[in-house]
């Protein structure tokens, strides 16, 4: 059996509102994994293992490979119209034109900076996600005054060690 190539997807042809979805989808998904996540790092039996770990410990490798496949995501569609915007300079009047901010303004607007910080601290059960994580900040950052400020004007938690 032969495998199909994959398709390949026009960026122009892609609605913003289809993006939109995408976004706030892959935000409330993040949300609710990330609860599901803490449950199960509190959980004692759910010590992951490369030669198992048992149902709970499965459990927490989906999950993580979850999040890192949305993370990615929206790492990527930034990314995706962040170049094809800027290859289209000379054309402004697109619908994708400013398609990179577009996603990083909803990202912001769904309140998935928190979230997606939160992954950034380095947990053992989840050791790529941190990673993913830091350089999807950096693509919401790039060339986005509004999201920049967010960072600076967040406040140090003094919590104990």
């Amino acid at each position: 059996m032969i495998a199909s190539p994959i398709p390949t997807v026009d960026l122009e042809s892609i609605d913003l509102a289809d993006i939109s979805c995408v976004i706030e989808i892959s935000i409330r998904i993040l949300k609710e994994l990330t609860e599901k996540r803490s449950e199960l790092t509190l959980s004692k039996t759910a010590q992951p293992s490369k030669g198992g770990g048992g149902k709970e410990g499965d459990k927490k490798r989906s999950i993580n490979q979850i999040m890192i496949g949305l993370i990615k995501l929206l790492t990527n569609l930034i990314e995706l119209h962040s170049s094809s915007s800027s290859s289209d300079l000379l054309d402004q009047s697109t619908h994708l034109s400013n398609g990179g901010t577009f996603i990083q303004d909803q990202v912001r607007n769904l309140n998935g900076f928190p979230i997606i910080l939160n992954f950034t601290k380095f947990d053992v059960d989840f050791p790529y996600l941190s990673e993913h994580s830091i350089v999807l900040i950096k693509f919401l950052l790039k060339n986005n005054p509004e999201n920049q400020e967010i960072i600076k004007n967040l406040k140090p938690l003094n919590l104990p060690l």
